[in-house]
């Protein structure tokens, strides 16, 4: 339980403060992202089973339907969405250039 709410506290961090996470991180990021492009991962139970996951996760509507829900329901969830759309953007912009 320590482990996941130490992974949990990390992961609210790196939203909410993510310049700072960023640059403490960026070269993780790259490994991460190199290994994600990489013929072992790709060809890995490890993405066969993420796919599917996807796949699933798609097909029932959680994307679409679960989250707006959550969103509504949970004002602290709809700020840390909101908070992970602009990080996001962020990220996708300073990899782009």
């Amino acid at each position: 339980m320590e482990d996941l709410e130490a992974l949990n506290k990390g992961k609210i961090q790196a939203v909410y403060n993510y310049d700072n996470w960023m640059e403490d991180n960026k070269e993780k990021v790259h490994a991460y992202e190199a290994f994600k492009e990489s013929e072992d991962y790709k060809s890995s139970q490890v993405k066969k089973i993420a796919d599917k996951l996807r796949a699933y996760m798609v097909d029932n509507n959680y994307y679409d339907l679960v989250i707006p829900l959550i969103r509504k329901i949970s004002p602290a969830y709809d700020d840390y969405y909101k908070k992970l759309l602009e990080a996001d953007e962020k990220f996708l912009s300073e990899r782009n250039k």
